[in-house]
């Protein structure tokens, strides 16, 4: 089954194993606002990193660390978009991705396909072609000017292929 770009989704964003950063997840023309109400229990300013628990079901602590509210359409996608910035313990994390998904199941909250993300802001015109593949593939020689190409110009061929495949949508 292909899933929907409308869905609300939510992917760990750190590499397997111990890491700095956990949790991402978004939201397409939806609002966010259950999921935060949920783990974080109070209302966040946007763009700006409120340090709290992040509460399970019952109102106990899974970890603290840091929540970040980016309103659409000033993210990354250009959704409304969670940030979770847990301790990036394995285990914590998946604790924290299942609270997530739990706390958005009514407005069908589902793990995001790898790149789904990337996908979302190319798509959102918040990235240009080359910026999404330099994202997708880390181990490319293009991955490392990737940073210079998020100035926000977009190369005339991206331009060109993104008109042609939104053409075909």
């Amino acid at each position: 089954m292909l899933a929907s770009l409308t869905d609300p989704i939510a992917a760990i964003a750190t590499a397997p194993g111990r890491g700095a950063v956990g949790y991402r997840g978004g939201c397409r023309r939806r609002t966010i606002a259950p999921i935060i109400d949920a783990i974080c229990a109070r209302t966040l300013k946007p763009r700006e990193a409120t340090y709290l628990p992040f509460l399970d079901a019952q109102g106990a602590p899974i970890d603290q660390g840091l929540a970040i509210h980016f309103p659409a359409p000033h993210s990354y996608t250009g959704e409304d978009v969670l940030e979770l910035q847990a301790h990036g313990g394995p285990v914590v994390l998946q604790l924290l991705l299942a609270r997530c998904l739990e706390a958005g199941a009514a407005m069908g909250l589902r793990v995001a396909q790898p790149g789904e993300f990337t996908q979302r802001a190319f798509l959102n015109d918040k990235i240009d072609l080359a910026q999404a593949e330099s994202d997708r593939r880390p181990d490319r020689r293009e991955y490392r000017s990737g940073g210079a190409q998020r100035g926000g110009d977009h190369s005339p061929a991206s331009s060109r292929a993104k008109s042609t495949t939104c053409a075909m949508r």
